[in-house]
């Protein structure tokens, strides 16, 4: 789990994230079938509205949760993304989906399936999703596993986060409850 100081000289450190901020709704929208096809795909707010338009608006206070298939990659030398000029493809939350939750929706985190927030392409230095999210004071959550066993809406996520003074993040353990 990345905490907001993860990317941010003023944000909340790991172990002042108030409990009430981790648990919360979980909405799962899957991008497995086009991150099968291109690992450099990335979830947009076309795939949040298409999300809201079978399931109605985001829950107040969620973490929204993007699953690439990805976390049946563990293990695989396939889940780091890196090509053979050792650049990193995966899936992550595109910059504009990003900033349409923090604008338009009240979202407390995102959460991957993948090693990182941002897609590979960007993990390269420029972490753009990272440093927006997380500098907004929300926090996400990385390398979630067993997303195809929750319900794309109607689940609850826990996260037990270690309660380290200043850390900015850390091991998760990661709870859905249906």
């Amino acid at each position: 789990m990345d905490a907001p100081i993860h990317f941010s000289a003023d944000g909340l450190t790991a172990d002042l994230i108030p409990i009430s901020d981790l648990i919360v709704p979980v909405a799962v929208i899957n991008i497995a079938a086009r991150a099968a096809e291109n690992a450099d795909t990335s979830l947009t707010p076309d795939d949040i509205k298409a999300w809201e338009a079978k399931n109605g608006r985001l829950p107040d206070g969620c973490c929204v949760v993007m699953n690439s298939g990805w976390h049946k990659l563990v293990g695989d030398p396939r889940f780091t993304g890196n090509d053979k000029e050792k650049k990193n493809h995966t899936p992550g939350f595109h910059i504009e989906a990003a900033q349409f939750l923090i604008g338009e929706r009240n979202v407390k985190g995102i959460g991957v399936d993948t090693l990182s927030l941002d897609t590979g392409l960007n993990s390269s230095g420029a972490f753009p999703v990272h440093y927006e999210w997380l500098g907004s004071g929300r926090w996400g959550i990385e390398c979630l596993a067993n997303l195809d066993a929750i319900p794309e809406s109607g689940a609850r996520l826990f996260l037990g986060i270690p309660k380290v003074k200043g850390a900015t993040g850390g091991p998760t353990r990661a709870i859905a409850l249906l």
